[in-house]
């Protein structure tokens, strides 16, 4: 019985690393292509930066307004100056999303 547990265990690190795997490669396929987009550099690469690229501020409102869209939730546009790369917006987008959903999940201020 041991022994199954242990497999059990196994593959659901197994199943949650290649879930995770997932959920980031999809991700980055998305912010990748909103920066595309957006800059108007088709070949934009994942650590290519937006702001040493040249992009203006109607660029940067632009991708604030679909990022918000296409993920369902605020960005604010400092996070286009902090997070000017497709991989690390990407990355920030995923932590905070789990921040996300267990504020909205939790009770707020003054809740019983």
């Amino acid at each position: 019985m041991c022994a199954d547990k242990s497999d059990s265990k196994e593959s659901e690190t197994a199943a949650d690393r290649v879930n995770a795997s997932s959920r980031l490669e999809g991700t980055e396929a998305i912010v990748t292509g909103l920066f595309r987009v957006v800059s108007k550099f088709p070949q934009l690469g994942l650590n290519d930066n937006l702001i040493a690229l040249g992009i203006d501020s109607q660029g940067i409102l632009e991708l604030v307004a679909r990022l918000s869209r296409t993920f369902d939730r605020q960005i604010p546009v400092s996070a286009v100056y902090e997070y000017a790369t497709a991989r690390t917006m990407t990355a920030w987008l995923l932590e905070t999303q789990d921040d996300r959903s267990e504020s909205s999940t939790s009770p707020g201020p003054g809740a019983p």
